[in-house]
């Protein structure tokens, strides 16, 4: 019924405890198929060395994350296709829950459930309620809700072949945001089937985290080419998107690509949200007349904190949530 798709690439460190994850469902109709991105540590030795008949194991060239899943979906056997990363996991009724939804609601696209944050470093799961939604069933205002409340989804959920085929898979050559893109995309002529309880967890501090730096993309297409759908806030909601692709690329040092990118914001947008642009464009001028370092040296002092901060709750125990 599911075919498991995992990129893998330098995840040494996380890569059984993933697939020990798979294989440890309550629901057993599956197989998992790993595609190996080029890796230069032990991944590829580590999966190879696991005694599975469902597991498959591929190999090809470094050519990035979207290009990993889309050949995993081409190898893949069952029509129900769930894109897992290297780095997080599965709770042992994921398959089991999605399976229920799938009798329920035959007619969504795209199915998914809440999720744990980890910290693996401190081996602490951390609850992420979201009251705002169901307690399962279908989400109809999808576009609206994540420009009200934030982030749904994340890079984990369960797309039917037919789904997946009709967005034409994920962009290739998108080194930054693609699971963002391809779920969008979905999510615009889809229906996205949603179960309010935490069955997958998603981890925060990875060895090789490809979005600590925003990079521009290798490749011409945009959320911007999706414009006017008629999809009830998604055009609200992409504009916002890409306002905020273009604040990541100048805190990242790629100020005349964040430029062009804003210019073509300005040249694809309706005219009745000229007023939004021009709101987020007094921003981005302020963000582009300060220099790298400033932007580098936030990010950086960020992340110390954060850390500090995780010690003190998850290794000394100390409760700082009512103080920090």
């Amino acid at each position: 019924m599911f075919s498991v798709i995992i990129p893998l690439y330098n995840k040494e460190r996380h890569v059984q405890k993933t697939i020990d994850t798979v294989l440890n469902q309550t629901f057993d109709e599956f197989e998992i198929v790993v595609i190996d991105d080029g890796s230069t540590d032990k991944s590829l030795d580590i999966v190879r060395n696991i005694e599975c008949d469902k597991l498959r194991v591929y190999s090809q060239k470094n050519r990035g994350v979207s290009v990993a899943r889309n050949n995993g979906a081409k190898k893949a056997n069952y029509d129900y296709l769930l894109f897992l990363d290297a780095d997080d996991g599965l709770m042992p009724a994921y398959l089991f829950g999605i399976s229920k939804l799938i009798t329920e609601y035959p007619q969504a696209g795209i199915y998914s459930t809440n999720y744990y944050n980890y910290k693996s470093r401190f081996d602490a799961l951390i609850e992420r309620p979201v009251p705002f939604l169901p307690e399962k069933g279908i989400v109809d205002n999808y576009f609206e809700l994540i420009l009200e409340k934030g982030a749904i989804l994340a890079s984990v959920s369960v797309i039917t072949r037919n789904a997946f085929n009709k967005a034409g898979g994920y962009p290739e050559g998108m080194v930054n945001g693609e699971d963002t893109f391809f779920l969008s995309k979905i999510l615009l002529t889809e229906k996205l089937c949603f179960l309010n309880e935490p069955l997958y967890f998603r981890t925060y501090d990875s060895d090789n985290r490809a979005s600590a730096i925003y990079r521009p993309a290798d490749t011409d297409v945009s959320l911007l080419d999706y414009l006017g759908t008629g999809v009830y806030k998604a055009d609200e909601y992409i504009i916002c998107y890409s306002l905020g692709q273009v604040k990541k690329l100048i805190r990242s040092g790629y100020t005349d690509e964040a430029m062009k990118h804003l210019e073509l914001i300005r040249r694809y947008t309706p005219k009745h949200f000229f007023e939004c642009i021009e709101k987020k464009a007094e921003e981005i001028k302020m963000l582009k007349n300060l220099p790298y370092w400033r932007h580098k040296g936030k990010r950086v002092t960020l992340n110390y904190l954060v850390y500090f901060k995780d010690i003190l709750k998850y290794k000394l125990k100390i409760p700082i949530d009512g103080f920090w």
